[in-house]
This record gives structure tokens, C-alpha cells and sequence, in this order.
């Protein structure tokens, strides 16, 4: 699990620095082991579930050890800021308010970095996690996973599902084989897709709907 702060100058300070330290920290890790693929966590202040997750040291260390020495996981880490927000003193008849801890740059304009760098619509709304690879400084190939969880602990749970499944499709990579970029990614991929077909599949089980609901259902899911 590797945070990313940004408000650090050292970090980067625009698009381009941000993707320079990306492609460069994924080299360093492909080339001393440290990881076979990468992942970037992608949510915003409206996403708070995630944000929590990514505090809390429990949490966060589960998904550190699940993803290991195959899988580096990228994230923003979010520093404390605030909108003014209003509200009546009832006491004194006054308004109180809290007003921002910046400056800090928005949540949208670091996300917009990331729809950039890997070429994601504007519309696509967090959050979600991207898993990608990368080869000679370039990202080669990328797919998108919609987190849909809004409680704590499922949305825990459907981060560490997609990690593990991620994880459990690489495992077994042979050394000699680590270079085969395009193909890791071809497991991962065909891994987690798998996982969350199987997740909505069995989230149909139990539901007493129609045949024309349920294709309905199947074909948004492709969608």
C-alpha cells in the first residue's frame, strides 16, 4: 500500500510529475520484486467510507499484507479539509461555521490527473479501483473495478475481494516469467471480473424476481 500526499512538492506538483513519480516508483518495484502489477485506489471527499478504510490501521494492514510482494496499491492520502459549512447557535442566535484548513489542491483536480493519465471519461464517478501495468516507463494496459459499497465494512470487503482475487491469479507467476507483462495483467483481469461476476450471480440467488428482471439485470451488468 503506497500513499500518495499531495501537498508534497517532492511528489509532484502537476500532471506530469505526478505521472513520472508513478511510472517510475512501478519500474523500481518491477525491477527489485517488490510487485508483478499495480492498483490505484481512486475516491473523493463524497466517498468517506473509503477514506476511512484507508485510515484506519487495522484495515489498512490487512490489505497491505493481502497484496504483498505481487501487487503495489496506489492512493491519494487525503489531508483534512473543509468547506464552510453553516449552522444556526441556537443559543445566541448566531451562525457558526468551519472554514477550510488549507490551502491544499482539491480533491477533483488530483483525480482529474489520474482520468488523465490513464485516459478515464470525466463521467466515470468515484469511487473505483484501477489495476494496471506498466512497461518501459509506459502504462500498457489498464482496467477499471466500480467500488459500490457505502458501509465501512462491506466496502472493506469488496476492496479486499478484488484485491485478493487480483493477488490469487499471480501468486503462482514463476520467477522467469515476471517480465511477461501483457499476460499477468490478461490473469488479473480475467480474475476479478470473474470475482464480481460470481458476486452478482450470487447476490441473484436469493431474490424472488421475474426471468425478464433478471436478464434485464445480466445485461446491464456487461454494460
Amino acid at each position: 500500500m503506497i500513499p500518495i500526499a499531495y501537498n508534497n512538492d517532492k511528489v509532484f506538483g502537476d500532471e506530469d510529475k505526478f505521472k513520472d513519480y508513478l511510472l517510475k516508483t512501478c519500474a523500481d518495484h518491477h525491477a527489485s520484486g517488490r510487485a508483478l502489477a499495480f492498483a490505484f485506489i481512486v475516491y473523493d471527499y463524497k466517498n468517506p467510507q473509503i477514506s476511512k478504510i484507508l485510515k484506519d490501521h487495522d484495515y489498512w494492514n490487512a490489505l497491505h499484507d493481502l497484496s504483498g510482494q505481487y501487487l503495489s496499491v496506489f492512493y491519494f492520502e487525503k489531508p483534512v479539509t473543509k468547506k464552510p459549512v453553516y449552522r444556526p447557535d441556537i443559543s445566541n442566535n448566531t451562525f457558526q461555521y468551519m472554514t477550510s484548513c488549507g490551502p491544499f489542491s482539491t480533491p477533483q483536480t488530483v483525480n482529474d490527473f489520474i482520468k488523465n493519465t490513464f485516459k478515464i471519461q470525466n463521467d466515470f464517478r468515484e469511487p473505483y479501483v484501477i489495476f494496471f501495468q506498466t512497461a518501459e516507463y509506459t502504462i500498457t494496459n489498464s482496467f477499471l473495478v466500480k467500488l459500490k459499497n457505502e458501509y465501512i465494512e462491506k466496502a472493506f470487503l469488496e476492496l479486499k475481494t478484488h484485491i485478493n482475487n487480483a493477488v490469487s491469479s499471480i501468486e503462482n507467476v514463476l520467477p522467469e516469467n515476471k517480465n511477461n507483462y501483457e499476460s499477468i495483467h490478461f490473469l488479473i483481469e480475467n480474475a476479478v471480473k470473474q470475482g464480481q461476476f460470481l458476486t452478482f450471480v450470487k447476490g441473484k440467488i436469493y431474490e424472488p424476481i421475474s426471468l425478464a428482471t433478471t436478464i434485464g439485470s445480466f445485461i446491464k451488468f456487461f454494460i
